[in-house]
């Protein structure tokens, strides 16, 4: 029995050791840092992804605040579900917006990405694309319905959390392969609403990790701009697209 047990506790501190070499919190902590620096300036609002440690289920719960280190301290930083609802109020201080006087508050539709990614795996590619189907969720007013079948998703008795029961004026869907964008008018829900034409700007962004694509939304005119940053590794960078329709 000695030998047996003496392996087994040998076993088991070589485990452990291996788990503690292969760990290391330097991303985590690089990371910490960078949303500080963001966070004295401007709000962010970050939300989980596919890989996150936040269950694979949807809707996920926000990533704790705890792990960001000094980033947390800061009222500007903000953890959201996915997908979330966000309403942004620009700044008439600084901008364009200066000069109009006006404050301009925009509804976001925000997810990234899994509801997307999972429909496009039973679509014919081509004639369908990944901008295109995300128009078709907008006017199904269901930004998941593939759930709960093949995505999964918590049970729901009381209502389905991936209704789309207004028009957002910006619908974002991150983790993509490629940027696009699209200016969507809904003519019908502007007969329905008293001739108000509803506008939606629907952006897919892809993974800045691997394009270096920034992508900047214009609150007054929902123009939007893309910035490339040129990053080691990257084969590009440095570029400035405006993309107004």
């Amino acid at each position: 029995m000695y030998p047996a047990f003496g392996f087994s506790t040998t076993l088991t501190t070589r485990k452990r050791q291996a788990k503690s070499a292969a760990f290391s919190a330097h991303p985590v902590l690089n990371l910490s840092a960078a949303l500080s620096d963001l966070a004295a300036s401007i709000p962010i609002h970050l939300l989980p992804g596919a890989t996150d440690p936040s269950g694979a289920i949807l809707p996920q719960q926000p990533l704790p605040r705890a792990m960001f280190g000094e980033a947390s301290r800061f009222s500007t930083f903000s953890c959201e579900t996915n997908p979330t609802y966000l309403k942004i109020t620009n700044d008439v201080e600084s901008g364009e917006s200066e000069t109009s006087g006006r404050k301009y508050t925009r509804n976001f539709l925000i997810n990234s990405g899994q509801p997307l990614d999972d429909m496009f795996r039973y679509l014919p590619t081509p004639p369908h694309t990944r901008l295109a189907i995300l128009e078709s969720t907008l006017r199904w007013r269901h930004m998941a319905p593939t759930a709960p079948d093949t995505l999964w998703c918590h049970p729901f008795s009381d209502g389905d959390p991936f209704l789309i029961p207004q028009t957002p004026d910006v619908y974002i869907v991150g983790g993509q392969k490629k940027f696009g964008t699209k200016l969507v008018v809904d003519r019908e829900d502007g007969r329905r609403n008293g001739g108000i034409i509803s506008r939606c700007r629907v952006i897919t962004v892809p993974s800045f990790a691997t394009t270096g694509i920034l992508v900047l939304v214009n609150l007054r005119t929902l123009a939007v701009k893309t910035v490339r940053l040129a990053v080691k590794g990257m084969t590009s960078g440095g570029e400035e697209v405006e993309m107004g329709a």
